[in-house]
């Protein structure tokens, strides 16, 4: 597990890849909450499939 979290890159890299990360999948999460119909699950009913194919 080390070998997969260890990086070559700087501190300063990786603190704003992190935060930069941290903050596109918290708004994306918060936005699928508020418009569910538009970014959750109501957008693959919308495309016609609202079940899985058999």
């Amino acid at each position: 597990m080390q070998r997969v979290l260890s990086t070559g890159a700087s501190s300063g890299s990786v603190s704003i890849r992190r935060s930069v990360g941290l903050v596109v999948f918290v708004a994306e999460g918060v936005c699928k909450l508020w418009f569910p119909g538009i970014l959750g699950a109501g957008r693959f009913a919308n495309i016609g499939r609202p079940r899985a194919a058999r």
